[in-house]
């Protein structure tokens, strides 16, 4: 009796000592939850300060490229206004020239007055030449035959003597208003003429500071750009790590909840035992061990969809990246399914992968991260609950792919580049 007596406190003590350990384990599985979870808001908390400094990086851009912009505008109307200018000193050239045209044809006129004028001028010195110059004036005036004869002769004498000093005077006139025409309306036109080159340079320099500027304007729009996208994967990064809390701490609540029911179960399995004082040490610890394996969850990864692998995890030599996962590639329309049970991260469509889904598992206590990247089509939404080979969408080459595959990833705790592990080394 004493033998039986030691032998059930013997059984009982193994059990509480096992459903201690087994506690103690469940409790480090949760805090390790716990910690991830953590781990991820402080990540988020990361990622929201990144997204602020990147939002301010982009107004600063667009401030800047609105200034710049507004700067071109006021350029170009500078630019305007200077063609404008030109336009009317072209003008007032064109007009110059047809000035200069009709001083010509005057020009021609006069010259032609004073051609007649020295013929005229020399025919008068030839004459007085040959009857002898000054004193062929004396014979006129010897030759008169009465006094009022004489008097005609000499008021002809002087009125000839007047007209060739006026005609003299004249040919002085018209000269100096020739050259004085042709001096003023020269100065006139290389006025003009400097005016236009210098409104020419000025436009030159417009432009060149439009082009600077223009080209400024380029750079800018590319730096936006860039910030544009950091911008979005940073907010990609943020939703996924919201998402991944949110389904952790889902897990964290079955994981509990779970908990919470088998140490229930074990503790009455421990009153029971404490009951039955004729039964074995080994069947009691029999039982033990089976209780303990239901606790936990079981099962393997399974390849996510047929076909041939084309690209392996690690280094890849023509594109000189490191590749996070497997492709798989396969024609026609083919399924992709779930490669363990879990919960929907995200499922959504992503500029690099194209439609993705993110799966969390949480397998013997443990997590994991799965990828299923480049689908046709999503049959799943975030935060569903699936099976293992589960349907969740159809193999496609959306995002950045160059034909139909699979990009499956396998992720030892959260999505991180940093916790991706090679597939092959989980699937069967």
């Amino acid at each position: 009796m004493k033998r039986k007596l030691v032998a059930a406190t013997l059984a009982v003590s193994m059990v509480v000592s096992v459903a201690g350990s087994w506690s103690a384990q469940a409790d480090s599985k949760g805090d390790e939850l716990e910690g991830k979870i953590e781990d991820v808001q402080n990540q988020q908390m990361e990622k929201q300060n990144k997204l602020q400094e990147e939002q301010e990086n982009l107004e600063k851009v667009q401030d800047k490229q609105q200034q710049t912009i507004r700067k071109i505008e006021q350029i170009d109307s500078d630019i305007d206004k200077v063609k404008g200018q030109m336009d009317t000193k072209q003008s007032e050239i064109s007009k110059t020239k047809t000035e200069i045209d009709k001083l010509e044809e005057r020009i021609s006129e006069t010259q032609k007055r004073i051609e007649r004028r020295n013929e005229l001028l020399k025919e008068r010195v030839r004459v007085m030449y040959q009857n002898g110059g000054a004193i062929n004036y004396l014979q006129v005036l010897l030759g008169a035959q009465s006094f009022s004869d004489f008097l005609d002769r000499v008021f002809a004498l002087k009125l000839i003597a007047q007209q060739d000093q006026a005609l003299l005077k004249q040919q002085r006139v018209d000269k100096k208003a020739l050259e004085s025409d042709k001096a003023e309306v020269q100065l006139q036109l290389a006025k003009l003429e400097d005016q236009l080159e210098g409104l020419q340079t000025l436009k030159t320099q417009f432009q060149e500071r439009k082009e600077e500027k223009k080209a400024l304007v380029e750079k800018l729009n590319i730096k936006e750009g860039n910030i544009k996208q950091e911008f979005m994967e940073t907010k990609e990064a943020k939703e996924l790590l919201e998402a991944q809390e949110a389904t952790y701490k889902k897990l964290l609540a079955e994981w509990k909840e779970k908990q919470r029911r088998i140490r229930e179960r074990k503790e009455k399995e421990a009153a029971e035992r404490r009951k039955q004082e004729q039964k074995q040490n080994d069947s009691n610890n029999d039982n033990v061990n089976q209780n303990h394996d239901v606790s936990h969850s079981s099962g393997a990864f399974a390849w996510p969809a047929n076909g041939v692998i084309t690209s392996n995890f690690g280094y890849r030599s023509f594109d000189h990246e490191v590749h996070r996962g497997l492709d798989i590639a396969a024609n026609g329309l083919v399924p992709i399914r779930a490669s363990a049970p879990g919960i929907v991260i995200r499922s959504a469509h992503w500029p690099s992968f194209g439609n993705v889904v993110y799966i969390a598992h949480l397998i013997d206590g443990k997590l994991y991260t799965t990828v299923y990247a480049h689908m046709r089509r999503r049959l799943v939404s975030s935060g569903q609950r699936v099976e293992q080979r589960q349907k969740i969408g159809y193999m496609g080459s959306t995002g950045d792919s160059t034909g139909q595959h699979l990009h499956f990833e396998i992720h030892i705790g959260k999505y991180s580049h940093a916790s991706a592990v090679p597939p092959l080394n989980y699937l069967p």
